[in-house]
């Protein structure tokens, strides 16, 4: 399982050739992301200059990939 943080995302939106090259590379691979690093695609996304275009964009990471929550202590919900 491939864990994808905030850079890693946003770099393959910008269109980053070696980030998508190497997600390419994996896309058999489960891939998911943090709820920490959804919240802060959420923020830049506001603060952008084009709010809604960005919003679409996270909305659609959001529902492409698993969202991995987490408790206050850091650890991992037991399910």
């Amino acid at each position: 399982m491939y864990l994808l943080d905030t850079d890693t995302i946003i770099y393959s939106l910008k269109g980053n050739d070696k980030v998508n090259n190497n997600l390419q590379s994996h896309v058999d691979d489960p891939m998911k992301i943090c709820v920490i690093t959804l919240m802060k695609l959420y923020f830049g996304a506001y603060k952008s200059e084009r709010v809604a275009g960005n919003l679409a964009k996270v909305r659609t990471i959001e529902s492409a990939f698993e969202i991995i929550a987490t408790l206050s202590n850091g650890r991992q919900p037991i399910h």
